[in-house]
C-alpha cells in the first residue's frame, strides 16, 4: 500500500503527537515520583520529631509524678511532729521551749527530754504589752 504525501504526514503528525504525550506523561510521573519521595522524607522526620518529642514528654510525665510525691512526701513528714497549742499566755522575754514543756509536765504529766523538741516558736503577732 502506498501512502499519499498528505496521509504520511498525517500519519507523522499522529506519530509526533503520540511521542509528546508520552513524554509529558513521563514527565509527569517524574514529578510526582520526586513529590512522592519529598513526602515520604518529610513523614519519616516528622515520625523522627514525635518520637523525640513523646520520649521528652513521657520523661516531664514521670518526673512530675515524682516531684508530687516528692512533695507530699516531704509535707507529710514536715506534719508529723508538729503540733500547735492555743490559749497560753504571752510573756514578755519568755522561753517558749521552757514554757511548752512545763505545761505538759504540769496539764499532762508528761516529761520531755532534751532534744525531744524540734523547734518551739510562736506564731502570729505579739501580744503582750511592753511595759515602760
Amino acid at each position: 500500500m502506498v501512502l499519499t504525501r498528505a496521509e504520511k504526514d498525517e500519519f507523522i503528525d499522529l506519530i509526533k503527537d503520540t511521542l509528546n504525550t508520552q513524554l509529558e506523561t513521563q514527565k509527569s510521573f517524574n514529578k510526582l515520583d520526586s513529590i512522592c519521595e519529598a513526602v515520604s522524607r518529610l513523614e519519616k522526620s516528622i515520625d523522627a520529631m514525635a518520637g523525640k518529642y513523646e520520649a521528652r514528654i513521657s520523661s516531664l510525665e514521670n518526673e512530675n509524678k515524682r516531684l508530687a510525691a516528692e512533695i507530699d512526701q516531704l509535707e507529710q513528714y514536715s506534719r508529723r511532729n508538729c503540733i500547735r497549742i492555743f490559749g497560753v499566755e504571752e510573756q514578755s522575754d519568755e522561753n517558749v521551749e521552757e514554757k511548752v514543756k512545763s505545761l505538759f509536765v504540769e496539764k499532762l504529766g508528761v516529761h520531755i527530754a532534751e532534744g525531744q523538741i524540734d523547734r518551739c516558736h510562736r506564731t502570729g503577732k505579739k501580744l503582750f504589752t511592753q511595759k515602760r
